[in-house]
């Protein structure tokens, strides 16, 4: 497959996305395979969904979280730090963007050892997710509490996010109900998003634009030139401006939600975990700085990132990796 950049419009699925094709299944949220809805396709898919939800009740039951990597750190500067050299620098910020490639199973077991590092060090934290709608926060609340089963959580996973991708956040789900962490879900209305990035943010009604934070359709230059780099010689494509206006709208609304969590726990680390376009430093951390949210630390992971955005790295204060 040549790296060739286009739009990416995904009727079954998600949201439109201008990306380059190389990096399109690494880089954003695979579209969720559906039946159709024929009689039949409906039938099988309640089937499966059965089964799925039988078998995930089974194991989150009788199943925890197994780690087998050592998690170290490097700075801009490219020094190389110890989890107990990164401890003090974590125990400072506000807010935590912690990137990901979503359904890399790798990073979000990454993502568990750096909330265990900060548990065991005796910091209070909250979690924020990108694969949850900014709704029904009171069911994550029961799952934290162990009063809502896997099967339940598979479900709102499912409607809110892909259930492709299950897997990989499986563990990390069942680390945050044994520990207790509250979690949140901070995503924006996927309609109103894709919306704006099929027709534009004139595309909406008044009334759509009103439930909208101020400005948040607004692209400024630093991102653009980011997405710039992302994208190359896409950014002559009629559609690259929609796409820059839909992605700063997601990331206005989720930055809003986790200002909001950080006024809600004021003794606690708000960890943001979202992908790692959403938490570049033009993209929601750029937001939270302009609602004097505090002090953000973003870290992204270095292994599994495609070699294409090796110069975007800078856009973090640290990048991890993982060591077998």
């Amino acid at each position: 497959m040549t790296p060739v950049l286009s739009i990416a419009v995904w009727v079954s699925g998600s949201y439109s996305r201008f990306v380059s094709v190389g990096v399109i299944d690494s880089l954003q949220r695979g579209a969720d395979n559906q039946f159709t809805d024929m009689a039949t396709g409906a039938t099988v898919r309640a089937g499966v969904r059965y089964v799925s939800a039988v078998l995930l009740a089974i194991t989150a039951a009788f199943s925890s979280p197994c780690l087998a990597f050592e998690v170290t750190f490097r700075n801009a500067a490219g020094e190389h730090l110890t989890q107990a050299q990164m401890l003090p620098r974590l125990r400072e910020a506000r807010l935590l963007l912690l990137g990901e490639v979503h359904g890399d199973r790798r990073h979000h077991t990454g993502q568990t050892e750096l909330l265990r590092m900060l548990l065991e060090a005796g910091a209070s934290l909250v979690i924020g997710m990108e694969t949850f709608g900014a709704t029904g926060d009171a069911e994550l609340a029961r799952w934290t509490a162990g009063e809502l089963d896997g099967a339940a959580l598979y479900s709102r996973f499912g409607n809110d996010w892909s259930t492709a991708q299950w897997p990989a956040y499986r563990d990390l789900f069942l680390f945050i109900r044994k520990q207790a962490i509250p979690l949140v879900g901070i995503n924006g209305d996927e309609a109103i998003i894709k919306k704006v990035a099929t027709g534009g943010v004139e595309s909406l009604s008044d009334t759509e634009r009103q439930g909208l934070p101020p400005g948040s359709c607004t692209v400024d230059q630093d991102y653009r030139r980011l997405m710039e780099k992302v994208v190359g010689e896409g950014v002559n494509h009629a559609g690259f401006r929609k796409f820059c206006e839909s992605q700063t709208l997601r990331d206005a609304i989720m930055a809003g939600n986790l200002e909001r969590l950080a006024r809600r726990f004021p003794g606690s680390i708000v960890v943001g975990l979202t992908g790692i376009f959403h938490a570049w430093r033009p993209a929601v951390p750029a937001h939270l700085t302009r609602l004097g949210a505090g002090r953000v630390l973003v870290i992204l992971p270095e292994e599994g990132t495609p070699e294409s955005l090796a110069g975007l790295r800078e856009q973090a204060d640290f990048v991890w990796q993982m060591r077998d």
